[in-house]
């Protein structure tokens, strides 16, 4: 059985609620800091996959600069670096 009682819980934080704004922002920030193309179209996937509508909701916003990390050339230069 869990114990539940208020002493056993309050070392957990407060749930923190992100606007779709602040995520987009925060997942952006993210997306900056990878270093390769390959490495940014792998981040994207991964997004899309944890979380489908901050996704789109990023690559609406950033729709040109997105856009060729997650269709060619990028994809092209991971296919080629599977076979």
């Amino acid at each position: 059985m869990v114990d539940t009682s208020p002493a056993n819980l309050q070392d957990f934080d407060e749930p923190t609620f992100e606007t779709l704004e602040t995520q987009i922002d925060r997942v952006y920030a993210a997306f900056e800091r990878e270093e390769t193309p390959l490495d940014k179209h792998v981040y994207l996937r991964g997004l899309q996959d944890d979380n489908e509508v901050l996704f789109y909701a990023l690559l609406v916003r950033h729709l040109f600069e997105l856009m060729p990390m997650i269709y060619t050339p990028v994809v092209g230069d991971a296919c080629k670096k599977i076979q």
